[in-house]
């Protein structure tokens, strides 16, 4: 009885995401002849936005694994070349700021 309940429920939900997406109307769906026709015309008319997924989350798994070591260290590389700048120009702006905080004026004898 679960099975039956979470299956029509699968089923409702995917077909409300067709009819948002293709605008299917009420008057024809061609859901109503039976399970096994339902569940067939579901995933064909999902199929592509699925392995459109599916290809690009496979492109970017294989460049994540062959490159990673790479990009690692292109990302290594690049904060210290950041730090460094960071640190060069902050030391050579203390040397040119003036000193702007007030001095206590000691008072003469």
């Amino acid at each position: 009885m679960k099975s039956q309940k979470a299956y029509l429920f699968l089923i409702a939900l995917e077909l409300t995401c067709i009819g948002i997406k293709y605008g299917v109307s009420n008057t024809n769906n061609p859901f109503q002849q039976s399970r096994i026709t339902g569940c067939e015309t579901l995933l064909w008319s999902l199929i592509h936005d699925f392995m459109c997924y599916f290809m690009v989350n496979l492109l970017l798994l294989l460049l994540a694994k062959f490159f990673f070591n790479h990009v690692a260290q292109l990302l290594v590389d690049f904060f210290k070349y950041i730090s460094q700048l960071l640190l060069h120009y902050s030391c050579s702006n203390v040397d040119h700021m003036p000193n702007l905080e007030l001095q206590p004026q000691e008072d003469q004898v």
